[in-house]
């Protein structure tokens, strides 16, 4: 008997009519907002309290809408365990700024936000430096496994260690036109990081469009876990100090249209002070993927290169500037045949911060604190004319770097980096009956808040598989037969529903235990 004749023995007028209920009230579904005043622990408390009297949340589909401009002191790291997606109000204006506070003769915790669900942020400002200016390690840390974090147009800024920090596996983190800014200190470089990987394998970690400048370590600090998928693509990166990018072992990697001007400031340093703990000091590196983890695919090409002579002078006669690439990535390159796209030129920016000279002359010198700090004074623009051959070595024609700086946009098949689909779709899960898990497959013809939830027969709601924005794609959720709430579901038919902005679809399927 086969998995389709199954599905259709178990339904019923009943589930017909529950089917077409659930079509209908997708279709007139408007999305929930809730508007949070800034403040002191104002965003904690609208968070945490949006809840029903039984504890569950009102709608964990809802946007926490933020004022432009408003200063928003969190309480206390916000730690959630559900849904939560942040916008800012329509219009111009700064975004709201969300920083630590301080408790009552207490210091600030090491962290902003601690992530155990789904985030989604648009056109938000986050810091770890509080309302005191004292500076904490982190701003963004994952505390649980799988989770998915989308951040667009939003910026990192202020911490002592790293931005985004994993401390749980097979995330899948997406970083969109956004920012992450003066990460580390002189005193101890090694802890300036963008990405912070902890040894975690990481499902997904996409970087496109986005800007990187003053992290006194690196972009992404590889310590060992594999990577599934990381995709580098026209991003921007200014004195970055110890080196540019680490990738790590990983499955399929992607570094193109990129440009690093200051990047590992510090040079290379065979025989002097030791930056990073014995690793090779080159800008941009990928490890070789154990064959137990599959076969690695890298696409390497388009990416630009400059370090200021300011620095170079400043190096004492034993360090030089660092390689490019390491011999993976040159491997990759040669067999590729783009080898030719790697480009130098200096680039004037339209208002950078200034070349780290000072900073390097010092450690030189003698490294013990005090230190002089990177430039952080200022509104800073990565643009540069057009009159730079930069400005059109992308593969697609366009800048080097990230496209913002130009007011240029990147296309949804660019974004995705295969051909988007031409239609809506939600297929049927697969297997059907299952048991424990099943696969639910379903394609994007275009981006927007998406939302999957799975039902029971009498209509109620078990769980949220999905619940933010996402761009145009094929993509495949794996679910594990478990409610919202962590509890193992009984055996019987389930209904999901995909509803995103022009579709809505439901299937059914059986649980067989």
């Amino acid at each position: 008997m086969n998995h389709r004749s199954t599905l259709v023995r178990t339904g019923s007028f009943a589930g017909l009519a529950l089917l077409i209920m659930l079509l209908a009230w997708g279709t007139a579904r408007a999305q929930r907002v809730v508007d949070v005043p800034p403040g002191f622990g104002t965003l904690n408390a609208t968070i945490m309290g949006d809840t029903l009297g039984n504890g569950a949340r009102v709608d964990s589909s809802t946007v926490y809408r933020l004022v432009r401009g408003g200063l928003y002191i969190l309480n206390g790291t916000m730690d959630h365990r559900y849904p939560v997606h942040l916008d800012a109000t329509a219009g111009a204006g700064p975004k709201p700024k969300i920083i630590q506070g301080v408790p009552s003769g207490g210091t600030a915790p090491t962290e902003a936000w601690a992530a155990r669900a789904t985030l989604t942020m648009k056109n938000i400002y986050m810091s770890a430096l509080d309302e005191l200016g004292g500076g904490h390690e982190r701003v963004i840390r994952i505390r649980e496994n799988r989770i998915r974090i989308t951040l667009d147009s939003c910026v990192l800024d202020q911490a002592t260690q790293a931005g985004f920090r994993f401390d749980a596996t097979g995330a899948r983190v997406f970083f969109l036109n956004s920012t992450i800014s003066n990460i580390g200190t002189a005193a101890s470089p090694n802890n300036g990081r963008g990405f912070d990987d902890r040894g975690n394998d990481i499902d997904t970690l996409w970087i496109e469009n986005s800007t990187f400048y003053n992290l006194t370590s690196r972009v992404i600090r590889d310590a060992g876990g594999i990577t599934n998928v990381c995709r580098i693509n026209h991003c921007t990166m200014y004195n970055i100090g110890q080196w540019g990018v680490a990738f790590g072992p990983c499955v399929e990697a992607t570094y193109t249209n990129n440009l690093i001007v200051n990047g590992g400031y510090y040079g290379a340093n065979p025989r002097g002070i030791d930056l990073t703990g014995g690793e090779q000091q080159i800008l941009v590196r990928l490890s070789v993927l154990p064959p137990a983890s599959g076969t690695q695919t890298a696409l390497i090409a388009n990416n630009g290169f400059y370090l200021d002579s300011l620095i170079v002078n400043a190096y004492p006669d034993s360090i030089t500037a660092q390689p490019y690439f390491d011999s993976l990535w040159t491997a990759y390159m040669t067999s590729q045949g783009t080898g030719a796209t790697v480009y130098t030129e200096a680039i004037a920016f339209g208002h950078a911060p200034d070349a780290p000279a000072n900073v390097v002359s010092d450690w030189y010198v003698d490294p013990a604190p005090p230190n002089p700090e990177l430039d952080t004074v200022g509104v800073f623009d990565f643009a540069y004319a057009n009159t730079h051959q930069a400005y059109t070595r992308g593969a697609d024609g366009k800048p080097l770097g990230a496209l913002t700086w130009h007011g240029i946009s990147l296309t949804a098949v660019e974004d995705l980096g295969t051909p988007v689909p031409a239609a809506f779709r939600l297929y049927d899960n697969y297997p059907n009956p299952f048991n424990p898990e099943t696969n639910i497959r379903f394609d994007l013809r275009q981006s927007g808040n998406v939302l999957l939830e799975v039902f029971n027969a009498l209509g109620q709601k078990v769980a949220t598989l999905i619940d933010e924005s996402m761009p145009a794609g094929s993509y495949n959720v794996r679910w594990d037969a478990t409610s919202r709430y962590g509890d193992r579901l009984s055996s019987g038919v389930y209904l999901y529903r995909l509803s995103t902005t022009g579709f809505v679809d439901v299937k059914k399927m059986a649980l067989v235990k």
